[in-house]
């Protein structure tokens, strides 16, 4: 986890790829592991920040959404 945001005492963990997708959703088992560690103070989406163009769910990671990482303006605002 490359990020922890906190807003309104919920915290938002980001992790950061330099690749265009996520090819194995075990690879963000340290993503999972701190959001369950978390428990309530988790908030309900989590961010994989990569190259992608586009946004989507992760399969297998229902609160991780892949997002593009060098544009902020629409996942950040989600946050």
């Amino acid at each position: 986890v490359d990020f922890v945001i906190d807003r309104g005492g919920k915290l938002t963990l980001v992790e950061a790829r330099f690749s265009e997708t996520i090819h194995n959703p075990k690879s963000l088992r340290a993503l999972v592991k701190i959001r369950d560690f978390l428990g309530k103070r988790a908030a309900a989406t989590h961010f994989a920040a990569t190259r992608s163009k586009l946004s989507f769910p992760i399969h297998g990671l229902d609160s991780v959404t892949l997002v593009n990482g060098l544009e902020t303006d629409d996942w950040f605002a989600e946050i």
